[in-house]
């Protein structure tokens, strides 16, 4: 279970099917696996907002700040250029079992699936559903295109080609042209951004 948690969090382009198997090999049954990732994701989550914020520690500890860590060997990451080509699809749609129930009902705009094996768990999905919802939508201070801009790059990093497909469609909708949606899902910054657009990339 560890291993697998840690191979999620730092190179979850590398995960085949063979990872989760493995779990179910070792005797957990899929809903268990479905909340040993929605952990993992979660705190993954809560991490990148702190070190994004910039929140320091609130106790003495013996972490190196940023300065220092970036320098060690070893610790500093390629450029997600340079990383390993992420393993081709799977011929099926998880590789956990879907519920015999609580199918969702059918949105062209989401991903029904995720949502669908998030069912063993329906706080969780109903929660996720309205976060990415409100992730989404538009704000005076960012709008829905920009949002979605970010949202289809940091995908692209990634190489989660699943939440590309989700996020490009939304462009599309948008009337974003499919050579800029090719660039940000290929983790490429457009050119000639705005200064604020540059920065929030």
């Amino acid at each position: 279970m560890l291993e697998f948690v840690e191979k999620l969090t730092l190179c979850p382009w590398l995960l085949v099917r063979s990872d989760v198997t493995g779990l179910r090999d070792a005797g957990f049954p899929d809903s268990t696996i479905l909340h040993i990732i929605l952990g993992s994701a979660h705190f993954n989550y809560l991490n990148r907002m702190a070190d994004g914020i910039g929140i320091r520690f609130e106790y003495k500890t013996e972490v190196p700040d940023a300065t220092v860590r970036s320098s060690e060997q070893g610790f500093a990451k390629p450029t997600p250029w340079s990383w390993p080509t992420p393993v081709s699809a799977p011929t099926t749609s998880a590789w956990i079992a879907f519920p015999e129930s609580d199918k969702p009902a059918v949105d062209p705009e989401s991903p029904y699936s995720l949502y669908w094996l998030m069912s063993y768990n329906p706080e969780a999905r109903d929660l996720a559903r309205e976060w990415r919802n409100f992730q989404l939508c538009e704000t005076q201070q960012l709008g829905a295109r920009l949002r979605s801009h970010l949202a289809l790059y940091i995908s692209g990093l990634n190489y989660c080609e699943y939440s590309s497909y989700w996020i490009r469609r939304n462009l599309e909708r948008l009337g974003e042209s499919r050579r800029l949606c090719e660039q940000l899902a290929s983790g490429e910054l457009p050119q000639g951004l705005p200064r604020k657009e540059q920065l929030l990339f």
